[in-house]
Order: C-alpha cells, then structure tokens, then sequence
C-alpha cells in the first residue's frame, strides 16, 4: 500500500488474490500482449512488469481453491507458458485430493511425469 491507500496487485496475498482469478480465463498470448501494451504505456519494459505480477500466488490460489475449473485454468497457464516458472511441487498436494476430479488429477499426474 502507498501513501495514497492503494494497493498494489504484487502486493496482493489469499484471500485477496482469488479476485485476480479471473486473469486465468484470458488466453494466455492475450493476456501477454495486454501486459506488452502496458508497459509500453508505463514505459517499462514487459519482464518488469511481468515480475511484479503475483503469478505464483495466483496458482496457488487457484489450486487452493480445490475447483477443478480453476485448477484447470492454472494447468492451461502453466503449461502453454512455461517461463512463468511455477514451482511444480505446489501442484504435488492437489494429486491425490479426492475434491479435485480424476480427469484434473490426471493431467497433473502427467504434468509433473515431464
């Protein structure tokens, strides 16, 4: 938070970041043109804007959600966007999590078999 009491979106912690799910139902190369113009528009370059963005709190708020659209939504991210760089071993958990359906269990299976 600044001086003026706005929050920053890389300041965002759970709960507060399950606001942002909705991000994840943009398609990934859309969003990354967005963002691309954005930076242009703060004259800053596309990484440093992408760094700032709080994308492991938001998988990880999306797999903590035990919802198995959201966990798919964060699976699609993940895998067509590998350089987000999303810690693997924060999806381990939600494998074996009878709350998520076994067609999203699976694709997990398989995503960390790679």
């Amino acid at each position: 938070m600044d001086s003026s009491g706005t929050r920053h979106l890389h300041e965002l912690q759970p709960p507060d970041v399950v606001g942002v799910l909705p991000l994840l139902e943009l398609d990934p190369a859309a969003l990354q043109g967005k963002l691309t113009d954005a930076a242009d528009i703060l004259r800053i370059s596309p990484a440093d804007l992408i760094n700032v963005l709080p994308s492991a709190e938001v998988f990880a708020a999306a797999l903590e959600t035990r919802s198995d659209y959201w966990i798919d939504r964060a699976l699609e991210w993940i895998t067509r966007l590998p350089a987000l760089n999303i810690p693997l071993a924060a999806i381990r958990p939600v494998v074996d999590d009878p709350r998520v359906g076994q067609s999203v269990r699976h694709r997990i299976r398989k995503l960390l078999s790679t």
